[in-house]
This record gives C-alpha cells, structure tokens and sequence, in this order.
C-alpha cells in the first residue's frame, strides 16, 4: 500500500483512484493506527465509569485516537457511525469527538451492566445563551466499560428543564421527584415540628435538660450549645 501512487487504482478493488478512495485513511493508520497503550491494561473490570470517563479525556488530549477507538463497543451505535478503524481516525481529527477539557461531569448513573454519565458544557459562559448537555452511554463487558453510544442536546441557560438523564430518554425516578418537590412536596421526618409553648404545666417537670445556664456577674455560659 505505502507504494501505491495517489493516481493509482486503490488497492480495495473500488476501482477508484487511490486518493480517492483510501489513502487518508491508509496515512491515518499509519500515524495514528496503532495504540500507544492496551485498553485491557488500563480499563479492567475493576474500573469504575467515572475513571473511565478521566482516561477517555486523557487519550482524547493526548490524540490517542486508537486507543479511544479500542476503547468503544464493538456492537455499539458510536461505533458503527464510522465504517471501520480507518473512517474513525480520520474524521477524529476534524470532527469533535466526546468529551474533552471543556467539559464538566455533573451526573452518573449506573446499573450493573450499564451507565450513562451526563456531562455539561458553557454553562458559565457569558457569552452565550445557551450551553451543551452531552450523555456517555457505557456498556459492561467482561474485559470492562466500553462505550456504546453518545447523545448531545443544546439547552437553553433559562430554560425551566431539569438536568437530569430523561432528556435523553434515560427513565429515572429522579424527574418525577424533582416535580414532587417543585409542587410542594416535603418529606414527613423533615417537617417542622409544631411549637411546644402551649404544652400543659403539669408537664413541666417530665421536661428533659434544662438550657446552659449563663453566669449573673456577665461571664460567659457556663456550657456552650450544640452547632
């Protein structure tokens, strides 16, 4: 392949010109194709997503890119957007990929086989109106997490939805508390307790410790009360 001629038939059998058809993806292989590190090394089954979530970022920075392809599902739909190893490492280095320093993880939430790990992006920025909601869907295999897909969203800064895992389809009880709450909804042990100021007298003296007591000559308390 390195001796083919960009005007050459490509080597596939297309019949198209070479430069054409699978040289960028051939020139990528060669810079980018093999793995500086091996995914089962680092991504074991011990792994938690949130480290998970650190090392595809670190890999991202550093251009890793085969080691962020070694580190998706084989089955999964990220993986299948790109036709093969070669289709990822070349559109990697035009096209964003997930993740990356900008942005904040803010939610996880993990099953025993998958999670999803909710990220945000330009939330702070003054400068826009609006910021970006990305969702990692990650999927357990044996030899440890494995991403299977991703989804983004734009939300608006003064939008009234909720971040939570349901934007993107992603059931939680989460939501449907957070509309509990917002409709008045409190929990019974954290209520406040009615005043005892009316209690009978004759109760008086069943009454538990009385308070510190505070010295006459101006001193300080002689106990001082709890935080």
């Amino acid at each position: 392949m390195s001796d083919l001629n960009r005007n050459d038939p490509c080597h596939c059998g297309s019949g198209r010109k070479y430069k054409q058809c699978h040289m960028k993806a051939d020139q990528a292989r060669s810079k980018f194709g093999k793995a500086t590190r091996d995914v089962n090394e680092v991504i074991t089954p011990q792994t938690i997503p949130y480290f998970y979530w650190k090392e595809w970022n670190n890999a991202r920075l550093r251009g890793e890119f085969a080691f962020l392809w070694d580190m998706t599902h084989v089955d999964g739909d990220y993986r299948g957007r790109f036709s093969d190893q070669g289709d990822f490492l070349v559109k990697a280095q035009s096209h964003p990929l997930p993740g990356g320093p900008d942005w904040h993880l803010k939610k996880i939430k993990v099953d025993e086989k998958t999670a999803h790990l909710l990220s945000i992006r330009g939330e702070d920025d003054p400068r826009t109106h609006s910021f970006d909601v990305e969702m990692m869907h990650l999927v357990r295999i044996p030899e440890g997490w494995r991403l299977f897909d991703v989804k983004t969203d734009r939300l608006e800064k003064d939008s009234d939805t909720f971040l939570s895992f349901d934007i993107f389809g992603v059931e939680t009880a989460e939501l449907a508390h957070h509309k509990r709450v917002v409709d008045g909804f409190e929990r019974p042990d954290l209520a406040d307790r009615p005043d005892e100021e009316d209690d009978d007298e004759d109760s008086a003296g069943d009454a538990g410790p009385s308070a510190p007591e505070t010295d006459t000559d101006g001193g300080e308390e002689s106990a001082e009360t709890s935080a």
